[in-house]
């Protein structure tokens, strides 16, 4: 439906002390090409208009009806029964403009509103809307389907431009729909977003990634060997913390989720320590305090990861604001998973950012998936992730997560502007979690098995190589030297870690250091409790006990 539908009825009031009054009412309804109505103009009966918009239904109906003769769609019935009631209501008030009937106004108009609503075709109206349901969100392929990807849009490579680093919000929202892209299906880096790295940068990059994905796998396979309780690999989303953490300063803070070990691999944090945390032994620098993937690392820019989702938005613009308090060039970044942007801590965050004007950036990993659900349960059908930054008045860019010169070149787009107080960004990655959640899970009861497989914007490390390669400054056999002598080093960093124990074979922190470090001395009543442990432990295991 367009264009616009004109009524006109001939209402006549009752008489009353100042005669026979016939007031004639025109409704012109408006509707958009969308079918929802827009404006509704009255002209009453002395030439005056009066020009408002009317909320009218727009839901569509059971069935189609009959309307002054005509059939009518079941979309057109709904509106036109409302536009009845409506004109039922107006000529009984335009009768009486003017003529100062004030109270009798008033009476005349409740009666005309009970008469509409007990007007059969006003029922009809009603009963003929269609029920409301509730959308729930479903991914599109399960297990046994065939994944296809082909409704997902992936722009050329510089369909969106890079725009100035202190450009408006305002001005900037298609960021937050398209796809920040350099690496083309030809594998060359172009357009306005390439950040230009030279050999040896993007070398060192692959580096950093591959190292990341070999210590991944040892870890994988040490958790299922019983060395460790659990663990948590980043296949697939290597770029969103490798790429990442080069484009920022070595002493900026990174406020990091569960699937950010990246970021300690590329400023170099030794894989020993990493272990050792992982394994809560006798070397673990937390004293076995932390999950096994939980790390920290303050000297390194690394804020302690917690297990509650999205803690770290805030803590990273408390951050930001104390730095540009004290006039500091150091700022924040952040990263979180698209189920954490369900969070009231996500919203809060942008909120003090968006108002102080933080030296922030926010970064939104959608690898599409959850533990065991999909994006659509966090809003990912409705928009991007990248498009919340709009109603804060932030920066958004959406940003091809799996290309690892898109990604770099967002967060160093972000930390410029962040640094020269242009204020906070949010950036989307659009990637995908390859593997399971965790080693606690087993995506194969959830989704089709070759997702990842015929995901359209590829492997994030064969993108990088294929474009070294492409470039002459790489080959498939320096890649498989670098992929053995990196395994190597893992395995021998495992082996050193694990002279410090593992899971259950004694070698861990004494018991007693759990009740340590909190205060700066221990008050009685935790004296008592950890004595009153210790004489446990001596009954349950011997006298020998401590020397184990």
């Amino acid at each position: 439906m367009g264009g616009s539908i004109t009524y006109t009825v001939v209402a006549s009031i009752s008489p009353t002390a100042t005669g026979n009054l016939t007031s004639t009412a025109t409704v012109t309804l408006t509707l958009a090409k969308d079918s929802t109505p827009t404006l509704v103009v009255v002209q009453n009966g002395d030439g005056a208009v009066d020009e408002a918009p009317y909320l009218l239904s727009s839901r569509p109906c059971r069935a189609p009806v009959q309307s002054f003769g005509l059939e009518r769609t079941p979309l057109e019935a709904n509106i036109l029964f409302g536009v009845a009631a409506l004109l039922a209501i107006v000529t009984s008030c335009c009768g009486f403009c003017g003529i100062g009937a004030g109270a009798a106004l008033q009476t005349r108009l409740r009666r005309a509103i009970r008469a509409t609503e007990a007007d059969p075709a006003f029922a009809d109206f009603k009963d003929n809307l269609a029920p409301l349901h509730l959308h729930v969100p479903e991914p599109k392929f399960r297990p046994g389907d065939k994944a296809d990807f082909s409704d997902i849009i992936v722009p050329e490579v510089d369909a969106i431009t890079r725009p100035d680093e202190h450009a408006s919000p305002a001005d900037i929202h298609a960021l937050a729909y398209g796809l920040v892209r350099v690496l083309g299906d030809d594998n060359q880096a172009v357009g306005s977003w390439n950040p230009g790295l030279d050999a040896d940068t993007l070398r060192n990059m692959l580096r950093k990634m591959l190292l990341l994905r070999a210590f991944d796998d040892r870890m994988f396979r040490a958790q299922r060997q019983g060395k460790t309780s659990f663990y948590m690999k980043s296949f697939g989303e290597e770029a969103t913390s490798v790429a990442t953490t080069m484009a920022l300063h070595s002493d900026d803070m990174c406020f990091p989720s569960y699937r950010q070990q990246g970021i300690l691999i590329t400023r170099d944090y030794p894989l020993v320590d990493m272990m050792n945390q992982i394994y809560s032994n006798s070397g673990d620098r937390l004293k076995g305090r932390q999950l096994p993937i939980m790390y920290s690392a303050k000297d390194y820019g690394f804020f302690s990861i917690s297990g509650n989702l999205t803690t770290q938005y805030p803590q990273a613009v408390g951050w930001a604001m104390a730095s540009a308090s004290r006039a500091d060039t150091r700022i924040s970044a952040v990263w979180c998973g698209d189920g954490s942007t369900a969070e009231g801590d996500f919203h809060s965050a942008l909120t003090f950012a968006a108002v102080y004007n933080a030296p922030v950036i926010f970064q939104v990993v959608n690898n599409q998936w959850a533990i065991s659900s999909f994006s659509g349960f966090a809003g990912s059908e409705r928009t991007t992730f990248a498009a919340r930054a709009i109603g804060y008045g932030i920066a958004g860019l959406r940003v091809d997560g799996n290309d690892a010169l898109a990604v770099f070149a967002a967060m160093q787009w972000a930390a410029n502007r962040a640094r020269t107080n242009g204020g906070p960004t949010l950036i989307e990655y659009f990637t995908y979690r390859g593997e399971g959640h965790s080693t606690s899970d087993d995506p194969g009861a959830y989704r089709a098995a070759e997702e990842y497989a015929l995901w359209p914007l590829g492997d994030p490390v064969t993108r990088l190589k294929d474009h070294l390669i492409s470039i002459g400054a790489w080959s498939d056999e320096q890649h498989e030297a670098l992929i053995l002598e990196l395994s190597s080093a893992v395995k021998a960093s495992q082996k050193e870690a694990e002279q410090n124990g593992i899971l259950g074979h004694g070698l861990h922190h004494p018991m007693e250091t759990m009740f340590e470090d909190v205060f700066e001395e221990m008050p009685w009543h935790l004296k008592e409790q950890c004595e009153q442990m210790l004489e446990e432990q001596r009954d349950k295991f011997g006298p020998e006990w401590e020397a184990r």
